[in-house]
This record gives C-alpha cells, structure tokens and sequence, in this order.
C-alpha cells in the first residue's frame, strides 16, 4: 500500500470511528413534566379544584403541585417581600398534603402564610410553572395614588426573575389572566391585562385570555363581581384546560 493509501484509509477510519462511537449511546431523556401553579382566590374555589383534578390526570399526581392564596398578587409570593397571610382562603395539592382552608358556616378561616415561589420552585423543580394571579391588583387601580401602573410593573420584572431561581430548569411559563369581573371597570381590567402581556412577550410565556371566554353578569356567574359560582368556574376552566392540553410540554 502507498503511503498516500494508508494516510487516506487512517483518514477515513478517523471521521467514520467518532460517529459510529455516538449512534452506540443513547440519547439523552428530556426531564418528566412537573408543573407548579399558583393562583389567588380564584384558585382556591372551584375554579382551582377542576385545573387541580386536570393535572393530577394530566402529569400524575406526584408530578404537580398547586398552591392558593386569596388575596394574594404576585408581589405577595417573593422572597423579598414582607410574609403575606391569607384570611379568606387556601388551596395546597402537593406531594405531601392536601388542604383546602375556607370559610366555613360563616366563619372565617384562620391565617395561612403565602408561600414563596422561589421556595417552592426549589423544593419542586417545575418544568412548567402556571401562574393564575392579577385580579387583586384591580382593587387599587380603581382608587389610584397616580403611580400603581409603574410599581405594578416593576414587581412583575421580580417576579420574572424568581421565576427562573435555582435550579432553573423551567421550560415554559403559562400565565392564565384574570377574567371578566363585574366589579372592576373595562379600563382597570385592560390595565392589569396589559401589564401581563407585556412581561410575557419579554419572557416568552404563553398567555390565556380569559376575558375572551367569560363574562361576568351578577347573580348569574356569581354574587360579587369577582368569583364565580361553581358552574361558572368549572365552565372558565374548562376552556383553560383546553389550552393547558395543547401547550404544557
């Protein structure tokens, strides 16, 4: 054989050897779904107990965790903010309990403190992270001191960042927005929404739009503007599981 053969041949065996070595290993497994979401009142009633039964059938029970507090906006579940207690409501369907803190016979539940997200994103690891959470910031914004839009948007951009604390391994986040109320103007409503939608295009999260698929009319869909009555509820989330089906990977 020539030298020029043998250097071709070593050649040869040189680019085919690397290749054949990498079609003898496996492929590398994509990490399972796990999903935490969390949400305000509206999660703690029937709303949050038909997307609660959803992901236990959807990921399996061991592989979601929901968490809700009424009351609370996002602001509410940072580290760096102040402890928020709830006193009208709690949610929890996690690995290691179920509760489901409400009023009972009238009576008022007893406080609950508001987790933090950056806590639960480190003991659950999500990969998907639903967060149904805006409607309480109507309240003020109906009675604005002139500056609630601005510091609005500044706990948003905290409140993106602890979305990705350690360890970080969250593929997608999925904002369900609050939907219609009675309660608030159309003007308060589109602020909120507006708010929302600008921090999802910067962060890529995928948006429901939940006041294309409600309308709240009182007495009907509920008594105080706000929540809605079960039927309502299960109705609103049967729309958002719908999305959740197509877009949770």
């Amino acid at each position: 054989m020539t030298s020029f053969a043998r250097l071709r041949t070593t050649l040869i065996i040189a680019v085919l050897l690397p290749a054949l070595a990498a079609c003898g290993r496996a492929a590398p497994k994509e990490a399972p779904t796990r999903v935490l979401m969390i949400g305000d009142s509206l999660s703690v009633g029937p709303f949050g107990e038909s997307v609660e039964q959803y992901l236990g059938t959807r990921v399996g029970r061991s592989n979601f965790a929901l968490f809700a507090s009424c009351g609370s906006s996002p602001e509410n579940w940072l580290r760096v903010e102040p402890d928020y207690y709830t006193k009208c409501g709690y949610r929890e369907d996690s690995p290691e309990r179920r509760a489901l803190i409400d009023f009972q016979n009238g009576r008022r539940p007893p406080r609950v403190r508001t987790p933090k997200v950056e806590d639960l994103i480190a003991r659950y690891r999500p990969t998907t992270i639903i967060v149904q959470l805006g409607t309480n910031w109507m309240d003020p914004l109906m009675k604005p001191k002139g500056n609630e839009e601005a510091k609005f948007s500044g706990i948003l951009e905290h409140f993106a960042i602890a979305l990705r604390s350690p360890p970080n391994v969250v593929r997608q986040v999925i904002w369900i927005m609050p939907p219609d109320a009675a309660a608030y103007t159309s003007a308060v409503q589109g602020t909120v929404a507006r708010l929302i939608k600008n921090i999802a295009k910067r962060g890529g999260y995928s948006l429901f739009d939940s006041r294309r698929v409600t309308h709240y009319v009182r007495g009907k869909t509920g008594g105080d503007g706000v929540h809605y009555g079960k039927d309502e509820a299960n109705r609103w989330a049967e729309q958002v599981t719908r999305k959740l089906d197509r877009v949770i990977r």
